[in-house]
């Protein structure tokens, strides 16, 4: 990278570090100058407690925050840690501690980019586990758009006709396809207000996977109603993702959110039109098996 000229750039460079954008020689260059100047490492430590706080924010118990709503403020949090000049006041105690004290938070805060960005699974239950990179650009507009089209028009559905058309069938007819002695997950979804509507053979994820359509009970009459789309097929070890946990990918240039698990042997992809419908979706369908 061309080293920075000015105090300016550099604080460019800490809030890029501090969200683990900047590639190994760039990031050594700013561990070199974090060293030298505690001011700085103290601004990228308040960058961090930033993301920190907005995240832990977004994952409270609280009604769905619009993603358009979520990045706002993280952007906000990004421009006030890149221009909070307290974080300068806050470097002379750390220059008290002593001069090699800074170098030891530089690797606390290499740490802490390490897990903003590979998030750890939480060991309770089975929380919304954010999966940056589970699903390409690519693969997330081709799940966008088969929902799209197979839930508006379901003769689109593949082999439609192969499977049965009764959801006390399906479970059996799949163990059958996919070759199991026994298909566990139940894939009722009437509780939380959603019918099943057909099923078809798809190419993605895989040649063996299977697209399941569910539409909103009672929603006939209000234009198109709101759907899902199940996508199962036999998991072959990636993503490499934990059993029975639930993972949102950020779906980048879509906008229908995508929550995967993997269970049984399986993994499945649910795409639909609300976050929070796809969230109770997975949870319902996850907690369900039997």
């Amino acid at each position: 990278m061309t080293e920075p000229t000015s105090d300016k750039q550099m604080r460019k460079y800490l809030a890029a570090f501090a969200d683990g954008e900047l590639e190994v020689q760039e990031s050594l260059h700013v561990l070199e100058h974090m060293k030298m100047n505690p001011a700085a490492t103290s601004r990228v430590m308040h960058h961090q407690r930033m993301r920190r706080l907005v995240d832990r924010a977004m994952r409270e118990d609280a009604p769905p925050v619009p993603d358009a709503l979520r990045r706002a403020i993280e952007q906000q949090a990004r421009r006030e840690a890149q221009s909070d000049r307290r974080a300068a006041q806050r470097g002379g105690v750390v220059a008290r501690i002593g001069r090699w004290v800074p170098l030891g938070l530089a690797a606390a805060v290499l740490v802490g980019v390490f897990l903003l960005n590979h998030p750890q699974p939480p060991r309770n239950a089975t929380p919304l586990t954010q999966g940056v990179s589970l699903v390409s650009a690519t693969q997330a507009r081709q799940f966008e758009q088969r929902h799209l089209d197979c839930s508006r028009y379901l003769d689109m559905l593949s082999d439609r006709t192969v499977f049965p058309s009764d959801l006390k069938a399906v479970p059996g007819a799949l163990s059958e396809y996919f070759g199991k002695e026994r298909f566990a997950p139940s894939l009722d979804l009437s509780a939380i207000g959603f019918r099943f509507d057909g099923l078809g053979r798809c190419s993605i994820p895989g040649s063996r996977a299977v697209h399941l359509v569910y539409h909103a009970i009672g929603d006939a009459d209000q234009g198109q109603p709101e759907a899902l789309s199940l996508w199962i097929a036999p998991y072959d070890g990636e993503p490499a993702i934990e059993e029975n946990r639930l993972y949102r990918s950020d779906g980048k240039g879509v906008s229908h959110p995508i929550v995967i698990w993997r269970s049984g042997g399986m993994i499945h992809y649910l795409v639909g039109d609300r976050l929070d419908q796809v969230e109770k979706a997975a949870t319902n369908l996850l907690a369900s098996r039997s």
